[in-house]
């Protein structure tokens, strides 16, 4: 018997999505959850700390390859023990499920300005592989943002096939996700979508949970798009 572990990345922020996949993916399909953020984990609350035995958080870069791969040790030490039987169950740990959600909210950056913007490229661009809509429509000098947001997406075609047989890999880009609960959000951004509403952690949650799900068994190499309708609506100046 095998203990399903999922890592969630981008896990810090209470009411931020990667917390909110790690909910779910506990409650819906019983998986033991490892949280990684390149900050600590906020407060827990009341929900949090009723999963608490399936749920752990780890303090990484994941930019940086040197602290990636000790990831797998801080599974095993957490879940296990170091025993590599399940915490004293017998049973075997696999890793079943892989959800890229950090990211660096850092899109502003003038095209002609060279000055120390090539670490600020590497930066957003080694940690910023996860998908949303910036993949595919763009504002000015947001070229390191929506070309690791693009990226994503080449990276998942390739994937999908490199892995076929093994690994189902499908790319979740997210529009205008609220992770403040409602603060700031004003009725006309509301209006602005099709959909009527600016999206929140769980209009993504119930998408993971499908793709990680076994009603998925038949998708791989796909772009989903969470957005409210804002990616097929027609703008023009007013």
């Amino acid at each position: 018997m095998s203990v399903k572990i999922a890592v969630v990345t981008g896990t810090a922020k209470p009411l931020g999505i990667g917390r909110a996949i790690a909910r779910a993916l506990i409650s819906s399909l019983n998986y033991k959850i490892v949280g990684i953020d390149i900050e600590n984990a906020e407060r827990l609350d009341e929900e949090d700390l009723a999963f608490k035995a399936q749920y752990t958080h780890h303090k990484c870069d994941v930019s940086s390859a040197e602290q990636v791969s000790k990831i797998w040790d801080s599974v095993e030490k957490a879940f296990d023990g170091g025993g590599g039987g399940g915490r004293g169950t017998g049973s075997s740990l696999e890793l079943s499920c892989i959800i890229n959600n950090a990211g660096i909210a850092d899109p502003d950056m003038p095209v002609g300005d060279t000055n120390a913007r090539i670490s600020r490229w590497k930066s957003v661009v080694g940690v910023n592989l996860t998908a949303s809509t910036r993949a595919l429509m763009s504002e000015p000098n947001t070229e390191a943002y929506s070309a690791s947001k693009a990226g994503l997406l080449g990276l998942t075609h390739a994937l999908s096939q490199s892995l076929a047989g093994k690994v189902r890999v499908n790319a979740i880009l997210p529009g205008w996700i609220d992770t403040t609960g409602g603060e700031g959000v004003k009725a006309e951004d509301h209006a602005f979508h099709p959909a009527q509403r600016v999206g929140n952690p769980e209009d993504v949650v119930e998408m993971c949970v499908f793709l990680a799900g076994p009603q998925a068994g038949f998708i791989t190499g796909q772009e989903f798009v969470v957005d409210g309708g804002v990616t097929k609506k027609m703008i023009y100046p007013q």
